[in-house]
């Protein structure tokens, strides 16, 4: 991650509450993280491959973690861990593509959550894949495929919250999405 050369621009920072009223321990204290986990669980999410190349190297993840941020201009939103190479590989291209996922293409979901196949194993192999006029992989038979230009990164924590400017859409032919929800996988009956 060294030389990810992550920059933010257009970033406006708004200053805290005032915390008028609160006491110490409401002001300081966050929720703890195994009840945080219990309620996200509940938050069922699309899912998506958020997938991107740099120098010849693909590398994508599973994300639920994506939504629209804006239609004028087109925006979208990911999030992705900085510990893996997608983010590495994203923060050295500036371009992304995520790929939203139908109920049938659950073994993709797998695949790229580390899930299926043997360590090491690369999970676009598996896949059938389309290449932008930009190089970058874009799934075939996606509901939806957007290639981004990621236009901002902010960093926090574990995570960088990606905001991709949209250069291109790809759908398919609509079927029901493919959903995560409370460790497991789902689809709209």
């Amino acid at each position: 991650m060294a030389n990810a050369n992550i920059r933010m621009q257009h970033t406006r920072h708004f200053p805290p509450p005032a915390n008028e009223g609160l006491s110490a321990f409401a002001r300081d204290h966050a929720a703890p993280a195994a009840d945080f986990k219990g309620g996200m669980r509940r938050l069922a999410g699309a899912v998506n491959i958020v997938a991107t190349a740099h120098e010849g190297e693909r590398n994508g993840l599973t994300a639920t973690a994506v939504t629209s941020l804006s239609a004028e201009p087109p925006r979208l939103l990911a999030c992705v861990n900085l510990g893996g190479r997608t983010f590495q590989l994203i923060a050295a291209s500036r371009r992304m593509s995520v790929n939203v996922l139908s109920r049938e293409q659950e073994t993709v979901a797998r695949r790229f959550a580390g899930m299926l196949g043997e360590p090491g194993e690369n999970p676009f192999e598996a896949t059938a894949w389309d290449v932008s006029a930009h190089g970058i992989p874009m799934l075939r038979g996606a509901l939806a495929s957007f290639e981004c230009v990621v236009e901002e990164m902010l960093v926090t924590h574990t995570h960088a919250v990606l905001i991709g400017e949209v250069k291109e859409v790809v759908t398919s032919e609509p079927e029901s999405p493919l959903l995560y929800m409370n460790g497991a996988f789902g689809a709209f009956e």
